[in-house]
């Protein structure tokens, strides 16, 4: 049985709207679906590697403490680093909260009722997708100074990636090109202390660097694009539960109707309508809108579960990172245009980056108080008195009496009854 079904959860995050993303984890070890074993192994060995070059990253940044711009300039990687390490293990923290959110995605597309809802799923879905690529080729240039967070989402992650690998080679390869003569580069791919030569062991410094760096990229893509899709999702299930005004109010002007049944709440009016005359099925159709509102309320606090701490740490790091490029830009802006172009990029593009999550939180907000204008819109008011009471209110959300207290009493006593139905629950 848990073979079974094990199998089937595989089969649909293999899909096309999640493969990225199911891929993605599974090479960083978070995929909770994974055998123990192999997801132990994984992570381990992935965050063994990241730790390795970390330390002798904070080794380096102690040696050379008193020089306040290699400091600051390493620091930045040694934080990304530092992220990617967080993310890595909020993921074993909250091993059971990861994959409660992801049975309830399963079970959200496994309960659809009709083709409309799964367009909007798919909708949201392929949105998703579209950023979960469009990190691909963001994150890799988050990791180092020089190219951090370009944020172009046309740009592939394993092109960025190596235009990252090249760039402390570029001088040497200008140099070879125009005398023949190959020199050692002067930086290297981090700004480490290992205690031995840096000339002599140049390459296995780089080589050593650069799978860390490639494994922190790939950490960070991973789980930003995990809570994007997630994101992506409760907002498709509050568009289920509502209704997009624009094609509502689109489709009603074509056909000169009001009760367009696309959607939950646009079901519930016609549903209200045929039932007028028996309350006790108006009761129980406003339930089923009421339980699926608090559904996509608990998708949601799911993700919050999951992601909390993790967005903490980010919004911590982000911050010190943007405070820190901010003044410098501002302290360099007379001696160096060069220093000062480059830490107010890097400043700007975080702040970018902490936008984007933002406007994606918010996102899953205003889609919920879309209700209200469906609720609003509802073309059981012209049928169903007490639905014009209970639907009739202004922008604080008073309910408008209309000097007609019986009605408004019937309003609220409907209410209480589909509540106790709800509490039975």
């Amino acid at each position: 049985m848990l073979r079974d079904q094990s199998c089937e959860t595989d089969k649909f995050f293999n899909g096309p709207s999640y493969h990225l993303n199911r891929k993605s984890l599974i090479l960083c070890g978070g995929w909770p679906y994974l055998n123990p074993r192999k997801r132990k192994i994984i992570w381990w060995t992935i965050n063994l590697a990241i730790f390795t070059a970390w330390v002798p990253e904070l080794i380096y940044i102690i040696e050379i403490f008193d020089d306040t711009q290699k400091v600051i300039y390493c620091t930045m990687a040694f934080l990304i680093s530092y992220l990617a390490f967080c993310a890595s293990v909020n993921a074993v923290v909250n091993h059971n909260s990861m994959k409660q959110v992801l049975d309830s995605l399963k079970d959200n597309w496994n309960d659809l009722q009709n083709d409309e809802e799964r367009e909007i799923f798919e909708k949201y879905a392929n949105f998703g997708k579209i950023f979960t690529i469009g990190l691909s080729g963001t994150n890799a240039s988050h990791f180092h100074l020089a190219i951090i967070e370009l944020h172009n989402f046309s740009v592939c992650y394993f092109g960025n990636l190596s235009l990252y690998f090249v760039s402390p080679l570029i001088p040497s390869m200008l140099h070879y090109r125009a005398t023949g003569n190959w020199t050692t580069p002067e930086k290297n791919f981090l700004e480490v202390e290992y205690f031995v030569d840096p000339v002599k062991y140049y390459w296995h410094i780089y080589v050593h660097g650069a799978q860390a760096g490639t494994w922190v990229v790939c950490v960070l893509t991973a789980y930003d694009s995990f809570f994007i899709v997630l994101v992506q999702h409760c907002c498709g299930m509050f568009a289920v539960l509502g209704y997009d005004k624009f094609n509502f109010e689109k489709f009603a002007i074509e056909n000169e109707v009001r009760g367009l049944c696309r959607y939950k709440i646009q079901k519930m009016d016609k549903e209200i309508y045929d039932y007028r005359h028996d309350r006790q099925s108006v009761v129980e159709k406003i339930e089923k809108i009421v339980m699926y509102h608090l559904h996509c309320l608990k998708f949601a606090k799911k993700i919050e579960d999951f992601f909390c701490m993790q967005m903490i740490q980010q919004i911590m790091i982000n911050t010190i990172i943007i405070s820190v490029c901010g003044s410098q830009a501002i302290k360099l802006a007379d001696d160096s245009l060069q220093e000062t172009f480059r830490y107010a990029y890097l400043s700007c593009s975080t702040i970018f980056r902490l936008t984007i999550f933002n406007i994606l939180g918010q996102s899953v907000f205003d889609q919920s108080l879309r209700k209200r204008p469906a609720l609003q819109s509802l073309g059981c008011q012209d049928t169903l008195l007490e639905s014009y009471y209970l639907f009739d209110a202004n922008e604080n959300c008073d309910v408008l009496l209309h000097d007609d207290y019986p009605n408004v009493m019937r309003c609220l006593f409907l209410m209480i009854k589909a509540q106790a139905i709800i509490i039975r629950h």
